[in-house]
């Protein structure tokens, strides 16, 4: 048994009752992310922020290939085909690599986005029979089709996105779903038995509501106000209460109505108020009946 530690050094165990072998020191330079056994138990690979890979035997701990520099940025993650012949490693580069197992030379470079950011940073990988799926740090599984892999820099095939907080309002007809979290996450479901699409809203969202038919979302982010057109998710207008909103309602298409911890109930069109009404005292909630 092999453990990679923050100290650096690589530990190997043989057992039961798992006795320290040895420790080795000379692997790595920094932090060891990962430990992984090759498919045939012969070999142990490990990786960590020293962007290095180091190949063990197995049996006797002993160091007998070491690859350096393989990623531009810590190692978090390896995998392997199950015949053994190929190894998948993820980043904080924002980049998946496959390396073939003999000589571990480069096969190819698998990227997320022509211009990635931080959130971009690739944190997982796994690889079944047709896929190799990476998790992005931003929540986001890609999948690139492993019979379609050509080239060095590969966008996925597919993109699955999923909430990290919670779903603050959802909208569904005829098999769409659409749902919106406190992040500002927005995930559009064409059909329930496919890959959503996302949209990062780049905003918290304290309330979220949706036109009937499912054309249009109104959100509040503290005292902003914003109607979107689905399920692009684009915004049509943004405007500012005069505090912050503690509920909104649609009252058309492009008119809304919000009340705020001021006190206020306001309607708000084409990215203006329109009218407003002291209420005396603030209100939290509000719903609007359908013939008012």
């Amino acid at each position: 048994m092999f453990t990679g530690s923050e100290d650096t050094n690589i530990n190997f165990f043989k057992g039961p009752p798992f006795n320290l072998e040895k420790t080795i020191d000379t692997a790595h330079s920094k932090f060891v992310n990962i430990v992984r056994t090759h498919p045939g138990n012969q070999f142990v690979v490990s990786a960590g922020s020293d962007l290095n890979l180091v190949v063990f035997d197995a049996n006797t701990g002993e160091i007998v290939q070491k690859k350096e520099k393989v990623h531009d940025g810590s190692i978090y993650s390896i995998q392997f085909f199950d015949s053994g012949n190929k190894m998948v490693t993820c980043s904080a580069d924002k980049t998946v690599k496959v390396w073939k197992w003999d000589g571990l030379e480069l096969l190819h470079t698998l990227i997320v986005s022509e211009k990635p950011t931080v959130e971009d940073m690739q944190v997982g990988v796994a690889v079944t029979k047709e896929y190799i799926i990476s998790l992005s740090l931003k929540g986001v599984f890609n999948y690139w089709k492993i019979a379609e892999l050509e080239g060095e820099k590969i966008l996925p095939s597919n993109v699955q996105a999923g909430h990290r907080k919670n779903v603050i309002q959802s909208w569904y007809s005829s098999g769409r779903l659409m749902t919106i979290d406190t992040e500002g996450r927005a995930l559009h479901f064409a059909n329930l038995n496919g890959f959503p699409e996302y949209v990062d809203l780049n905003k918290g969202v304290n309330n979220a509501v949706f036109l009937k038919d499912g054309l249009a979302a109104c959100i509040s982010s503290g005292d902003k106000i914003s109607i979107l057109k689905t399920p692009t998710f684009d915004e049509v207008f943004e405007v500012k209460a005069d505090g912050f909103v503690n509920a909104v309602e649609f009252i058309t298409p492009t008119k809304v109505v919000a009340v705020t911890n001021k006190s206020t109930l306001t309607a708000y069109q084409d990215g203006a108020a329109v009218s407003s009404v002291n209420l005396g005292e603030e209100a939290t909630c509000m719903n609007l009946s359908e013939d008012k």
